[in-house]
């Protein structure tokens, strides 16, 4: 139904429409009326959802595309991919211009919100995020005029973390068989089958586990739900990638009295993700 001028206005304030949102639904349809009705599809790709086609980021977004989009077609769809995760970390920090983007907002995106919004990860992908946000920002520096303090953020936080969120997705990546040399072929299937198996017995436990000391091949991992602690085997490959303060997702099953080991993994956080994911989560 139409909302009328003298009508009260729908986003609850009181005010009649004409006195409060009529003006910015005016120039909301101002913008949308100078998108190009071919590029709507192209907005749809990048993850832009039609309310937000009119954003502070959707032109820019699409504009660099673009820009680099004369690539081979798996180097575009790593751009895409790239592209359209960062949307959706914009939307879901509901940032309202790109002066929103202090230290903390790239931090938070390259150590945090990557790894927990990226499903399929491999150490390639990782690189080419990585990459991507930052010619990103050099683009919309040398283009836009903003951003002009961000590119030097950038590389600080990817130099100084770049390397442990690469030891984190290689551990995933041990973990679900994705690796050329995996530490057990059919790690992954077989131990799904057994979990499937033994869901809901005290063999198994599934969680958030930060590990809280390590020596050699086994690790001290505190549950951040329960708090509760548990001796849980490591892989020699993956040792020299999980350090103090490194965070799991995933399921651990019991394999002697004071020994677990890794069941399955859904993510492998650095320690740089901590506040982030304990925010998330809801811990103190």
């Amino acid at each position: 139904m139409k909302v009328k001028r003298n009508d009260p206005c729908p986003c609850g304030s009181g005010k009649k429409y004409k006195q409060c949102c009529l003006s910015k639904a005016s120039l909301d349809t101002d913008r949308s009326s100078q998108i190009n009705e071919k590029e709507i599809l192209l907005y749809k790709k990048l993850g832009l959802r039609p309310q937000t086609l009119t954003s502070f980021y959707g032109k820019e977004i699409v504009a660099f595309f673009k820009a680099h989009n004369t690539l081979s077609t798996e180097e575009s769809k790593a751009l895409h991919d790239t592209l359209y995760l960062f949307v959706e970390f914009i939307e879901n920090e509901h940032l309202s211009s790109w002066q929103d983007f202090n230290r903390e907002i790239w931090e938070k995106l390259l150590t945090f919100s990557y790894l927990d919004l990226a499903y399929e990860q491999t150490q390639a992908q990782a690189k080419t995020f990585y990459k991507t946000i930052l010619n990103f920002v050099q683009w919309l520096k040398d283009n836009e005029e903003v951003m002009l303090q961000c590119e030097d953020w950038v590389k600080e936080i990817e130099q100084c973390h770049e390397e442990a969120l690469l030891g984190a997705v290689r551990v995933l990546e041990l973990y679900r068989g994705q690796v050329e040399t995996p530490f057990l072929n059919g790690y992954e299937d077989l131990r799904r089958e057994a979990l499937f198996e033994q869901v809901g017995t005290k063999q198994v436990s599934e969680g958030v586990f930060e590990v809280i000391d390590k020596a050699d091949e086994w690790m001290t991992c505190k549950s951040l739900l329960t708090k509760q602690t548990f001796n849980v085997y490591l892989s020699k490959l993956a040792t020299n990638d999980v350090q103090i303060g490194t965070i799991f997702m995933g399921v651990i099953k019991q394999i002697q009295l004071d020994a677990w080991e890794i069941l399955t993994l859904d993510r492998v956080f650095p320690s740089a993700a901590q506040s982030y994911l304990y925010k998330a989560i809801g811990v103190r």
